[in-house]
């Protein structure tokens, strides 16, 4: 599964339950409002028609929360993810090639240097003893 295609069954899966927040946000409100606008407390039994709603809201919220944790799951292992992977590696691959060599060049270097050093001392010396 390609990351486009779980990415548009992620959305289509959050829209569904989008809707069905929505819907039971707007019916615990609706339990809310006929109260207020009877000006009356709310009934024991609106309370407990409230009360489901706002349980199933919160388990809609739940699956929210999870069909989002799968899809990136799913995103994870998708072909495209696999794809980019591969070519991190690669590239990872590459660079640690170019590392050794740099390595390499600052251990000869390094030793140019020494020698360097070695040279110039010498010729201190000679040119101390006037050769």
């Amino acid at each position: 599964m390609t990351a486009d295609e779980v990415l548009a069954a992620a959305e289509a899966a959050q829209a569904k339950l989008a809707g069905l927040e929505d819907d039971l946000a707007d019916q615990i409100e609706q339990i809310r409002e006929a109260a207020f606008l009877a000006k009356r407390p709310v009934t024991a039994a609106e309370t407990a028609q409230r009360n489901q709603l706002e349980s199933d809201l919160s388990a809609v919220r739940a699956a929210r929360q999870e069909v989002a944790f799968v899809a990136l799951q799913q995103l994870d292992n998708s072909s495209t993810v696999a794809a980019m992977r591969r070519r991190v590696d690669g590239v990872n691959a590459g660079l640690s090639d170019v590392l050794d060599r740099l390595q390499r060049i600052a251990a000869i270097t390094a030793a140019v240097a020494d020698v360097a050093a070695t040279l110039a001392t010498l010729a201190g010396s000679l040119a101390a003893l006037g050769i």
